[in-house]
């Protein structure tokens, strides 16, 4: 490995580490693993020599691989056909050569930048990759990283400040940038995060109820890195073109040759790639292309937003911790609907808990939310005799309405409802983070008795072992929602049973074992724009995370960018009103005909493509994101017109091997049913939605 030096104040000590991969035994893609590699779930290659001290080249393989499939559908019918490494690439297995800059920020931002082997210093591209949710550094590798490197562009990556900063507060150990764990104190390669703790306060975590407790760095660096992310995107296009002027500065590349620079992301990814975008004041970046961004932008009451024939939508442009506390309060009632039964028991399958009737957890948060007075509608009971014996049967039909209705009215789809069980524990996973984010609170805050640990087979808080603590830099997401029995989970420390994790842990309030209500109504009373009833303690902590909520907001203003976001209409973690619709209006509410974006809405498609079980119900989003990219690229290079704002009709119940019926294209030509239009009515404006 080589150090480099590098003129950028924002880079931590001004050096960078390059890496070469020669494409045979290890590339930049797939981490030597190539197309067969990453299609296997667990292939024997991913096992560390020596499992409590990985080598970071065998940390960086096995995040590549976590990361590549924690993003993408891997079904045979997609992958390696529509998309993988050996798409439009020469290589039989999919690798690329070339080389690769790692570096932290002055504030332990990880960034990263690829050369691939074929980039033409000639026609110099560059596209940033910052990562989806609270993932590291690979965390685009998938989405933007490999249609980057194929097609001849240096890739800027960034952990947004987010990323796998894992710190063991009871050992004091934290990840270096490159995945290894190491005591703080411990000379050596950076660390990506270290908890700010006061002395004062380190005594908190050395008490009973958290003396197995993690920090991690999206929720604990008490510095709401969300109201950055735009600044690190820059900050990595900043990075690549300066690795570029130190590599080609003997072929003549300078500060006078102008890149073309598309901003690209997902999910949390797309949210900042779009901040960037509105914050480029040197105008370096070329276009834009975004798919499902957690993007909130600036609330504007004076356009709807109105989906067929349905009531128009003014309500709109929630920040995702709004709509994802009060998700946590009524979505485990909403799963009990029939149709959603199958995906609520294959998430309790990943609880690895000996639980008699697992789904008496989601029944007694139905009660409790009865007994408090926040569903009216009352549980069916009705008795039958069979062989001499009295059964009773419960029916939770009306009271799971109530509760999805709930969700509705405040503005979520209900094209998201059938997969909305499998998604319980990220929902209470962000809750958790993003409410510690925007209020900058420290990990010793406790905030609203929420704790990240280890756990034992019964759930309770344990020291955690070595081999999955070496683990933590490749496997981990950036929140504590590990499926394993031995991954970082969420911490109920109020429990009325004493510290356990969450989704078992009894309620103080209501005596049951209720997946914390307490906490869940706790989480969604400090989010809301409405604080009464809160206790002065609580009423302050409100306030420090609307003050953060109110730094996120996006302006909607792009300033004529070519720009193109796509979403799916069944994302059960990104509202579209509450972003990409919303955003889309803003922008044309803002730029009004000089505006460049366009939106394109994707039936039968969602947030995490790697839930797609059921082919026959939906699609993967992945697909669109990559002919959106296409797209933009034949925009910026030959001038073709961007298609206009538009649904597309996705076909799944149709056969596999009919894949154009399936997955039709984003259309230059969509008919007046399928256009996205913004329209004056009136005194107020609406976007609308076709049905």
């Amino acid at each position: 490995m080589e150090k480099i030096k590098v003129e950028l104040d924002f880079i931590m000590n001004r050096v960078i580490y390059k890496e070469m991969y020669d494409g045979h035994k290890d590339d930049l893609l797939t981490g030597g693993l190539g197309k067969t590699g990453l299609e296997q779930p667990e292939p024997d290659c991913l096992e560390f020599e020596n499992p409590e001290h990985p080598t970071r080249a065998e940390l960086r393989k096995r995040a590549i691989h976590k990361n590549y499939r924690a993003i993408v559908d891997m079904s045979p019918y997609y992958y390696g056909k529509l998309y993988g490494p050996v798409i439009d690439n020469e290589h039989k297995e999919g690798l690329i050569a070339g080389e690769e800059y790692l570096a932290l920020t002055e504030n332990r931002v990880t960034l990263m930048v690829q050369i691939p082997s074929n980039f033409d210093i000639k026609k110099p591209r560059i596209i940033t990759a910052p990562s989806s949710g609270s993932r590291g550094i690979y965390g685009a590798i998938a989405a933007v990283g490999e249609w980057g490197l194929k097609n001849g562009f240096a890739v800027a990556y960034t952990d947004k400040g987010t990323g796998i900063g894992a710190h063991n507060l009871a050992k004091n150990s934290v990840n270096t940038i490159f995945g290894e764990r190491k005591t703080v104190d411990s000379e050596g390669y950076p660390s990506n995060f270290i908890a700010p703790i006061t002395k004062s306060k380190k005594n908190t975590t050395d008490s009973k109820d958290m003396k197995h407790s993690f920090a991690f760095k999206h929720a604990h660096s008490m510095v709401n890195p969300e109201k950055d992310w735009g600044k690190y995107v820059l900050y990595s296009i900043e990075l690549a073109l300066e690795i570029l002027r130190i590599k080609y500065k003997d072929d003549g590349f300078d500060k006078s040759i102008k890149p073309l620079i598309i901003a690209a992301g997902i999910s949390n990814g797309g949210n900042a790639a779009i901040r960037a975008a509105e914050q480029d004041s040197k105008r370096l970046i070329s276009g834009l292309v975004v798919s499902e961004p957690n993007v909130c932008p600036e609330y504007d009451n004076s356009f709807g937003i109105v989906q067929g024939n349905q009531e128009p939508f003014f309500d709109h442009s929630k920040n995702i911790l709004e709509y994802i506390t009060l998700q946590d309060v009524y979505m485990p009632c909403a799963c009990l609907l029939s149709d959603q039964i199958n995906y609520l028991k294959i998430m309790f399958n990943l609880i690895k808990y000996k639980l008699e009737d697992p789904l008496e957890l989601v029944k007694n948060r139905c009660r409790s939310l009865i007994e408090k007075g926040l569903l009216k509608e009352k549980i069916l009971i009705t008795k039958k005799n069979l062989n001499n014996e009295d059964i009773i049967e419960e029916d939770y039909s009306k009271i799971a309405r109530e509760a999805q209705e709930k969700l509705h009215s405040f503005g979520l789809l209900p094209e998201r409802n059938l997969l909305q069980p499998l998604h319980l524990q990220v929902i209470r996973a962000i809750a958790v983070t993003y409410a510690n984010q925007y209020g900058c609170f420290s990990v010793t805050d406790n905030l609203c008795g929420y704790s990240f640990s280890a756990v034992d087979d019964d759930g309770k808080p344990v020291e955690i072992n070595k081999k999955s603590e070496a683990k933590l830099y490749s496997d981990s997401n950036g929140i504590p929602s590990d499926p394993s029995i031995d991954g970082i989970k969420i911490i109920n420390n109020n429990s009325a049973d004493g510290p356990v994790e969450d989704i078992i842990s009894k309620s103080i309030s209501t005596g049951k074992k209720d997946m914390n209500l307490d906490g869940s109504l706790h989480l969604f009373a400090l989010a809301g724009d409405n604080p009464q009833n809160l206790s002065k303690e609580d009423y302050l902590k409100h306030i420090k995370i609307r003050k953060g909520i109110k730094e996120v907001c996006a302006t909607g203003n792009l300033n004529g960018l070519p720009a193109i976001i796509v979403h799916g209409r069944s994302d059960a973690v990104i509202a579209p009103n509450h972003s990409s619709r919303a955003y889309w209006g803003l922008n044309q509410k803002k730029e009004s005909k000089k505006s460049k974006l366009y939106y394109y809405e994707i039936t039968n498609a969602h947030h995490l493509d790697c839930l797609n079980f059921n082919q026959k119900q939906f699609i993967p989003l992945h697909y669109y994101y990559i002919q959106a990219l296409d797209l933009m690229y034949n925009h910026l290079l030959n001038g073709t017109s961007l298609p206009e704002s538009q649904v597309v009709r996705t076909n799944p119940s149709a056969s596999v091997d009919e894949l154009d019926i399936r997955l039709p294209e984003i259309t230059t030509n969509p008919s007046s049913e399928d256009k996205i239009v913004f329209v004056k009515n009136g005194k107020k404006h609406l976007v609308k939605i076709p049905e």
